[in-house]
């Protein structure tokens, strides 16, 4: 099995142009962000179309910018964030 630094399913890396990083490692403080600022949602598994349909529904996600690994870009505030970690 891969190892994390190589995109592992149990621990997905975020990849864009400029570096690549670990989301649970790297995570910004909830201070950190201001409100409507995009944020990164990560999820541990692909998505399927029921799992995208509940999300869209009970969180308003949009679901339409991919991000490698398992992640999209969102606009959500941070309430929806605090839910999403929870769900």
């Amino acid at each position: 099995m891969a190892d994390a630094r190589h995109g592992d399913s149990r621990n997905p890396l975020i990849r864009l142009a400029a570096r690549t990083f670990d989301p649970i490692e790297d995570e910004p403080r909830d201070d950190e962000q201001p409100a409507g600022m995009r944020s990164i949602v990560q999820f541990t598994r692909a998505l399927t179309s029921s799992d995208r349909a509940r999300l869209q529904t009970q969180f308003g996600l949009m679901l339409t910018r991919y991000l490698p690994d398992l992640a999209y870009l969102e606009a959500v505030p941070p309430r929806v964030l605090a839910l999403l970690r929870e769900d």
